[in-house]
């Protein structure tokens, strides 16, 4: 089998071969190859294209059409699309694609669920971390297609919860109580979900917290659905009120991060892996597993933390920044300064920063201009409402996949230096411009 080409489905639709990221034409070209990637190793016949990509009603040449879009696919795919009979195969192994890298990895976590639950919630974030949006997004719309969305949809959120279990069965119970919070708010017709926040909570020796999250639940179900809860969840609360000691994890162990065997948690983002060190702060790439994105946590350390200029500024510089609304602004996603940590969380940019890419590549005339434009009008809508930069340099502008530039740190402490500064004016950020 032809292992050249890998595809990403799990988000926007990609093929990536060994010259980078495939050109796969337009939305029904596009959803030609959703259908042969969903039904992998098997003829999709010219009938059930024809339905796939026109629902309603075929035009007239529509089985002409068919053959374009397949004639154009085999060109960038390296004739990886058979002819079979009365239809079309693509013909590649499980493995290049990524929904089946993560099924693969779903059922080797639930075979070790039982009798290995650190491990098992380790193969479920490996799982977990293939997603990058809405599987097969950026493709037309067709039958099939929507029931393999959906398929996939309630298979992750199902992992979410495999996840969440086996990290509870480790006794990670300190870190699962408040991702569940989220998740909670998120998906509130997952009972199952809130028997473990419940589970979480008691665990963390939190009774009465997890009592309340049974009477959030049952109200919500019941003012929404009409519902009253499971008999699982209404034996769970009970179970809580006796104090049940059966509730309590086999090994009482609480573990703080990872054991050797996955990233460590932070107020329900997974910090994966450094990607900025400083003497102020350690910036992280991320995963916020309870909307399935990834993220950049910056970490500040304790001796800024406890810089008296540090917490005057932090909240309300964070907060300022968070108001303003500019497309090449780096947003702020969420953030928290507390007597022991402070961090900022931001959206993960795949493109790297400017100083990175810089040293990578030269940049055309046209990309410099477009820069130019985009980081002068996040420094100039920043200036408008009084916030300065004061420290811009290359590797504070970010690219996202496509190259456009976002501005990062806007008054927050620089990542090199105390937290007091004299106040930048606007005339430094224009010169830090300039010289990029």
């Amino acid at each position: 089998m032809l292992v050249s080409v890998r595809y990403q489905v799990l988000g926007p639709l990609e093929a990536t071969g060994s010259d980078g990221i495939v050109a796969l034409g337009g939305p029904k070209q596009r959803l030609v190859l959703a259908a042969l990637l969903i039904r992998l190793g098997r003829v999709v016949s010219d009938d059930r294209l024809v339905d796939e990509l026109w629902p309603e009603e075929a035009p007239d040449g529509a089985r002409h059409a068919i053959q374009t879009y397949v004639s154009e696919l085999r060109r960038v795919l390296d004739d990886q699309i058979e002819r079979a009979g009365t239809g079309y195969r693509l013909l590649v192994d499980a493995e290049v694609v990524d929904a089946h890298r993560f099924e693969a990895l779903v059922a080797a976590g639930r075979e070790r669920t039982r009798d290995a639950p650190a491990s098992a919630a380790a193969l479920f974030r490996d799982a977990l971390g293939l997603w990058h949006g809405d599987p097969y997004g950026g493709v037309a719309d067709g039958p099939l297609l929507r029931a393999e969305v959906h398929r996939l949809d309630a298979l992750r959120i199902a992992v979410v919860e495999d996840r969440v279990a086996a990290d509870l069965d480790a006794g990670r119970h300190v870190e699962v109580a408040s991702q569940l919070e989220a998740l909670t708010r998120e998906y509130p017709f997952r009972e199952r979900l809130h028997a473990l926040r419940m589970l979480a909570l008691y665990r963390c020796d939190r009774q009465a917290e997890a009592l309340r999250a049974y009477h959030h639940a049952r109200r919500w179900l019941d003012e929404e659905l009409g519902l009253d809860p499971s008999v699982e969840l209404r034996e769970l609360e009970r179970r809580i009120l006796n104090q049940d000691p059966t509730l309590r994890p086999a090994a009482a162990a609480t573990a703080t991060g990872p054991a050797g065997d996955g990233p460590t948690l932070l107020r329900g983002f997974e910090l994966r892996e450094v990607v900025g060190h400083s003497e102020a702060a350690t910036t992280y790439r991320a995963y916020q597993a309870s909307v399935g994105r990834e993220v950049a946590v910056t970490v500040y350390r304790e001796s800024l933390r406890r810089d008296p200029g540090f917490a005057r500024s932090f909240d309300a510089s964070a907060r300022r920044l968070a108001e303003l609304d500019h497309p090449n602004v780096l947003p702020i996603l969420d953030w928290w300064r507390e007597a022991d940590e402070a961090c900022i969380v931001t959206p993960w940019m795949r493109g790297g920063s400017l100083e990175a890419t810089l040293g990578r590549q030269p940049w055309s005339v046209a990309a410099t201009l477009r820069l130019a434009e985009q980081v002068g009008g996040a420094l100039s809508a920043a200036h408008r409402r009084g916030l300065m930069h004061g420290h811009l340099t290359a590797g504070d502008v970010l690219l996202d996949a496509d190259g456009n530039a976002f501005v990062s740190d806007f008054g927050l402490p620089p990542a090199s230096g105390s937290g007091e500064r004299e106040p930048p004016a606007p005339r430094a950020d224009i010169g830090s411009l300039a010289v990029l």
